[in-house]
This record gives structure tokens, sequence and C-alpha cells, in this order.
């Protein structure tokens, strides 16, 4: 039986001992994508709830009861249909100096049983005729 060319049963083994030990290397990636992704996602949407309740708080101008020097704490992001989101902030705000408002907006959601937060400042002048 010389002339017959092929595989041994010991070299088919070792061959799918090592794809075997490959594979699973690479799916142990995907769990791992996936909680990046969905990190990813919620940044995105801390991010937009944050400017939309900056320029919100901007659009109310310099002057307005709102922005009266303190804090807020604890406060629920609505969608647009008034709805509460997960995500929820803390706004602080304070004078630096004569004509500048101070806004720092902090916003906290929970994934997976770890509460995350991401922090946002801007500054607002008073503008004089």
């Amino acid at each position: 039986m010389k002339g017959i060319k092929g595989f041994t049963l010991l070299e088919v083994v070792i061959a799918l001992a090592i794809f075997a030990i490959g594979m699973v290397g690479i799916l142990s990636l995907f769990p791992v994508s996936f909680s990046i992704s969905k990190r990813a996602t919620d940044l995105t949407e801390t991010t937009i709830y944050a400017q939309g309740k900056i320029e919100e708080l901007k659009n109310k101008g310099y002057d307005h009861s709102d922005l009266d020097p303190g804090t807020v704490n604890d406060v629920n992001f609505t969608d647009a249909d008034g709805n509460s989101t997960r995500f929820y902030y803390d706004l602080t705000i304070s004078t630096p100096s004569i004509g500048l408002k101070k806004l720092e907006l902090t916003v906290k959601w929970t994934e997976g049983g770890k509460t995350y937060d991401e922090d946002f400042v801007t500054y607002m002048a008073k503008l004089t005729p």
C-alpha cells in the first residue's frame, strides 16, 4: 500500500484540534465587540441628549431663572414623545467671573448593573448692547 496517498487519522485529529482552538479564539471576540458597540451607541445617545439640554438652556438666555447658580440632580431626559428615557443628568451652574456662566452637565445611565457617566461643560457669556 505504498502508492496510496492520504491523511492518517492522527493528522486529521490534530488539524481539527488546531481549527477548533482558532475558532474558539475568534468566537470569543463577538461578545466583546457587541459590548463595545453598545457602549458607542450609549455615548452617541448621551451626547445627543446633552447637546439638546445645553442648547435648550442657551436659548433661554443668560438672565433666565433656570440659569441661576446651583445644582440640579437626577433629572430624567425625555424623548421626542415626552417619555422618560434611561438617561438622567446632574446640572451645575456657576459664575466663575462677572458676565460668565459655566454649565456643567453630567449625563448618567445604568447598563448591565454598572453606572456610567459623561461630563459636558460649556460657558455662556452675557451679551451687552
